[in-house]
C-alpha cells in the first residue's frame, strides 16, 4: 500500500509541474550544438540537385529521439532541392525510413522515382557498405517497392559513390560507425555525417 500512495504523489507532482509550466509559459531557448551547425553548413554548401543517401540506422524504440531529427534533415534536403535515396542496414529501420521519407516527400510536392527512392534493407552491414561502393545495383537489384533498379530513373543514374554528394546515417548505434571506417575510408565518401 506504501508504494501506491508513494506512486500517486510523484504522479501529482508531475502533474503541479506542468500545470504551472503551461500557466506560467515557461519556455526554454534551445541553442543549436555546433555539430548541428556543421551538419547544416554542410547540407546548405551543396548545389541543388544534388543526390544525398540517407541510412535509417536505428530501431524503433528511438523513435521519440530519432524521428524529429529525421524529418528535420529530410526537410531541410527537399527544401534545399537535393535528391534522396534511403537506405537501411538494420531492419526495424526499414519500414520507418520509408513512411518518414514518404511523408516528408509529400509534404515538399516531391516525386517518387525523380526526387526521391528508397532501397530497403540490406543484412551484413559492412557487406553491404562496400558492395554499394562498387555498385549499388549489384547490392539492390530492385527497390523498396520492388521495382527493378534501371527502371528508377533516380536510381538509373546512381552507379555507386562516386554520385553521391553526402551520406548521412541515423543511427542509435554504431552502424554510422561502419559507413565512416568503410565507406569513407574505402570509397571517400566526401561527407559521412554520425547522427
Amino acid at each position: 500500500m506504501k508504494s501506491i500512495v508513494a506512486r500517486h504523489w510523484i504522479f501529482l507532482g508531475l502533474l503541479v509541474v506542468v500545470v504551472v509550466t503551461i500557466l506560467l509559459n515557461l519556455t526554454t531557448k534551445v541553442t543549436p550544438s555546433e555539430e548541428t551547425r556543421k551538419l547544416y553548413r554542410i547540407i546548405d554548401s551543396l548545389p541543388a540537385g544534388s543526390t544525398r543517401r540517407i541510412s535509417f540506422d536505428h530501431e524503433a524504440s528511438a523513435l521519440p529521439e530519432i524521428r524529429p531529427l529525421t524529418l528535420a534533415i529530410l526537410r531541410h534536403a527537399f527544401s534545399r532541392g537535393h535528391r534522396l535515396i534511403g537506405v537501411a542496414l538494420l531492419a526495424e529501420g526499414t519500414g520507418i525510413g520509408y513512411r518518414a521519407l514518404e511523408q516528408t516527400a509529400a509534404e515538399y510536392g516531391k516525386t517518387y522515382g525523380a526526387d526521391h527512392a528508397y532501397l530497403g534493407f540490406q543484412p551484413q552491414s559492412i557487406a553491404a557498405i562496400l558492395s554499394m561502393g562498387e555498385s549499388i545495383k549489384a547490392t539492390f537489384p530492385r527497390d523498396y517497392l520492388g521495382a527493378p533498379y534501371d527502371s528508377v530513373p533516380l536510381l538509373a543514374s546512381t552507379v555507386n559513390y562516386k554520385q553521391i554528394a553526402i551520406v548521412i546515417s541515423i543511427a542509435d548505434g554504431s552502424l554510422s560507425q561502419q559507413w565512416i571506417e568503410y565507406g569513407h575510408a574505402r570509397f571517400d565518401i566526401p561527407a559521412s555525417i554520425r547522427l
